[in-house]
């Protein structure tokens, strides 16, 4: 069985065999470089957003609560801790991005009968 992404079902084809839906492609260094690009540019910009806005309020708080030589550790700290979830999330988008043909998919390889030991 193979999950099929389009449809969101399972499907019994091989993906070498010319399943109409998916075909397995070559991993070039081109698309490496787009796919990197594509994660590092969103993370960047997305972060440097969040890190600003976290890093801003929690300056201001403790400015506001009279530790004000702490303000910009608080703030750095929080910026850099809003790069996390960021990262998660556009890794996320990036798996669910359709570039100019193909795309990235993630496929299991363990058969019905297979047990998975994490």
């Amino acid at each position: 069985m193979v999950y099929n992404a389009w449809t969101d079902s399972l499907a019994e084809a091989d993906l070498n065999e010319g399943d109409s839906n998916m075909e397995r492609v070559e991993v070039t260094w081109k698309k490496t470089v787009i796919v990197w690009w594509s994660y590092v540019w969103r993370c960047t910009v997305f972060g440097a957003i969040l890190g600003f806005v976290l890093g801003f309020i929690g300056g201001l708080v403790a400015s506001m609560l009279g530790q004000g030589e702490a303000s910009a550790m608080v703030g750095g700290v929080l910026g850099y801790l809003g790069g996390f979830p960021v990262s998660i999330y556009v890794m996320k988008k990036i798996l669910e991005k359709q570039y100019a043909g193909w795309s990235v998919a993630l496929v299991s390889d363990v058969q019905e009968d297979q047990e998975v030991l994490v």
